[in-house]
């Protein structure tokens, strides 16, 4: 003879979802059975006390005896999502500074920028998502860029602050110009090889540096190993730092020919 359920299982349970939550305790009275064996074994897929998932869950018990008749029986356990009656948005707690404006160093167009960033908190108790388009510490190009901030709660309620950021070309001042610390040769007098109107010169560039310690950009009209023509050419070497500062130095090239 199948055990007797003494006990039987719970009803169906229906519950809702705690607001921000997928998954919900349930408790219930565990069945119970008798045999006439005096033993029962009982088992069962879920124990009170146990999350359930939001949707149906059949929760099942069965008891055997030692002679393997058995009895069952289950119930439903229905979670519902919760409903959403949030709709009151974030509370901005830090808000955002205001414009900042900075100047880029010299040589630069960019520039790194730290700020203390806005914090929000939600009437629901539960975490606030932080959006943001830039962060502490980027490099900012010069212009203006504008930085949002978007705070997001549970229920999908937002609110948001935004600030400028001016970037300016640095100013400037520099109106020294290069200083040649290697200088043009003195005049170069080569004879042109026999039969020919041209001659190979080669010659040590001069270089030069700037007070600002940046590069210095070379120009010349000629390039050692150039050929040069019988007569008298002008090399000439122009320094230009990156304010727009010159200076150079020059020496002529004197070809004679054969005749």
């Amino acid at each position: 003879m199948a055990p007797t359920i003494v006990v039987p299982c719970s009803a169906n349970i229906n519950l809702v979802a705690p607001q921000g939550s997928t998954t919900i305790p349930v408790v219930w009275t565990e069945p119970s059975a008798e045999d006439n064996s005096g033993s029962v074994t009982i088992t069962n897929n879920f124990s009170p006390g146990d999350s359930f998932p939001i949707g149906t869950t059949t929760v099942r018990y069965a008891f055997a005896d030692a002679a393997g008749n058995s009895a069952s029986c289950s119930f439903l356990v229905t979670i519902e999502a919760p409903v959403i009656t949030d709709v009151t948005p974030p509370v901005i707690t830090v808000q955002c500074p205001t414009t900042i404006n900075l100047v880029a160093p010299q040589g630069s167009t960019s520039v790194a920028v730290t700020w203390t960033e806005p914090r929000a908190v939600d009437d629901s108790g539960l975490e606030v998502t932080t959006i943001s388009n830039f962060n502490p510490g980027d490099q900012f190009p010069i212009g203006t860029s504008t930085v949002t901030y978007i705070f997001i709660d549970p229920s999908g309620n937002t609110a948001e602050c935004s600030f400028q950021l001016i970037i300016q070309a640095p100013v400037i001042t520099d109106v020294t110009p290069p200083v040649i610390t290697i200088q043009c040769p003195t005049t170069i007098n080569l004879v042109a090889p026999q039969g020919s109107t041209f001659a190979t010169v080669t010659w040590t560039e001069p270089r030069a540096v700037d007070d600002s310690g940046l590069e210095v950009t070379t120009i010349s009209n000629f390039n050692p190993g150039d050929q040069f023509p019988i007569g008298t050419s002008t090399v000439t070497y122009t320094f230009i730092d990156p304010f727009g500062n010159t200076e150079e130095c020059s020496f002529p090239v004197i070809i004679q020919g054969l005749f």
